[in-house]
């Protein structure tokens, strides 16, 4: 029986590359573009988004869209807002017609990663593939199958990610600064930038800072478009509001009590009211003073929504709020280790541990490191000991260390809802997993 990689290569078209280019005269907007295969666009739009291994990180940013990117957020200056307005419009023009590398650089917080999330769900609502990847997480992944007894496994999963027709790099210049690491990723982007592939990274390192070969490919003006955010504040985080500069309850202000769906149309009499119990237990843990609370269901089930809406209640009595998207937060802690850091870790390590009240949305650790499995364990713990008040919300199937499990198992602590419901999604986005709510676009007024 052939390999699939006998099969690749035996492609009329592209000859087991990926790509081919058009024989056009020099001076046609297509002269020297690489084209994806189509027999590879086909295989690839069929395949799950597991496809790429846990390097995609993409359904964890399902929630950032256009729709809900803020813009007009008064705590920012008219330039401020204008700026963001810009690299909104920017964003949506390449979301439906990317040509060349987009580039976010910015302070942490300003919204890069909402943009170039909201890009590649737009991308994916299209059933086109999309990769999406940190570079921290993506040289993980390289490094554990680079260690394995078997070589192929390395080379199919940097080919994969290489020769994707789209691809997202969020938070370039937070990895690791080794030889080894350097290299990979200078010919990662030296491909991608030889074959023009549509590409989006985020920084927040200064681009002159970066090593040479890759600045030199960053600032060519004939493939690349920077979007400088760097005078941008951070803010997406309400901190006027929740007063903690990690909240993101700004993003879910909407998300209240009173707009919870008890009546969903898809489900049954008593999954409805299953729906309603629970929102009756979210009202008496927002009166409550104490205890933590573990929300639980399906992808869409209402869990982040009873969350926020908790935290929303607790901030119309005066009260502080941190609320954190988990892998949102471990990015965060890793990028106070980056040279050109301008916050600590110990500030914001103790700022989360101690928050009076403090929600934790998506708790998965399935493709955490052991450092990042260790950071959480240690927020949690403290927070069990001292009997801080804390809401966690958990997916099914989610993969919990046994030590953070033990203790969200204690009873004694507080109480549980359980969402035994299915996900309400009005469509279901193509790439396999990676669903999500209807989106429409919303372009500037």
């Amino acid at each position: 029986m052939m390999s699939q990689a006998s099969l690749d290569r035996d492609c009329p078209i592209c000859k087991g590359v990926g790509f081919f280019r058009y024989d056009l005269a020099v001076g046609h907007p297509d002269f020297g573009k690489a084209i994806p295969c189509p027999h590879k666009v086909a295989e690839m739009a069929q395949s799950p988004i597991q496809e790429y291994g846990s390097t995609n990180g993409l359904a964890l940013y399902s929630h950032m869209t256009f729709e809900n990117f803020k813009m007009d957020n008064p705590r920012l200056s008219i330039e401020e807002r204008n700026r963001l307005r810009n690299a909104y419009t920017i964003s949506l023009n390449y979301s439906s017609e990317p040509k060349g590398w987009l580039i976010f650089r910015g302070g942490y917080g300003v919204g890069k990663t909402h943009l170039a999330a909201a890009i590649a769900n737009e991308r994916v609502s299209m059933g086109l593939p999309v990769l999406f990847l940190t570079a921290p997480d993506l040289l993980d992944e390289l490094r554990s199958t680079f260690s394995s007894s078997n070589d192929a496994n390395f080379s199919e999963r940097f080919e994969s990610v290489r020769t994707s027709p789209f691809l997202v790099i969020d938070d370039y210049g937070t990895q690791a600064n080794t030889a080894w690491a350097w290299e990979k990723i200078f010919q990662l982007i030296d491909y991608r930038y030889s074959a023009k592939l549509p590409t989006v990274i985020t920084t927040n390192r200064d681009i002159d800072d970066l090593d040479p070969r890759i600045r030199s490919r960053m600032l060519d003006l004939g493939l690349t478009q920077v979007v400088d955010l760097s005078v941008v504040p951070d803010y997406r985080l309400g901190q006027a509001r929740s007063g903690f500069e990690l909240s993101s309850l700004l993003f879910y202000e909407e998300m209240t009590f009173a707009s919870f769906d008890v009546q969903r149309a898809d489900l049954t009499v008593d999954q409805n009211n299953i729906l309603q119990d629970a929102l009756e237990n979210a009202k008496r843990y927002a009166a409550s003073s104490f205890g933590w609370l573990i929300i639980n269901g399906a992808y869409g089930s209402g869990k982040t929504h009873l969350a926020a809406a908790i935290s929303n209640e607790v901030l119309q009595r005066g009260d502080s709020v941190l609320f954190v998207f988990v892998p949102d937060l471990l990015d965060h802690l890793r990028s106070t280790f980056a040279p050109h850091s301008e916050i600590t870790f110990d500030k914001t390590f103790v700022e989360i541990r101690n928050a009076p009240f403090l929600v934790l949305d998506h708790l998965d650790m399935e493709n955490a490191s052991s450092w990042a499995k260790e950071k959480l364990f240690q927020i949690v713990n403290y927070r069990y000991a001292a009997r801080l008040r804390t809401i966690f919300t958990v997916a099914e199937n989610s993969v919990i260390d046994d030590r953070i499990k033990a203790r969200l198992l204690d009873r004694g602590r507080g109480a549980g809802i359980n969402l035994a419901v299915p996900g309400y999604h009005r469509r279901q986005m193509k790439l396999g997993t990676t669903q999500g709510s209807y989106r429409r676009k919303v372009r500037p007024k």
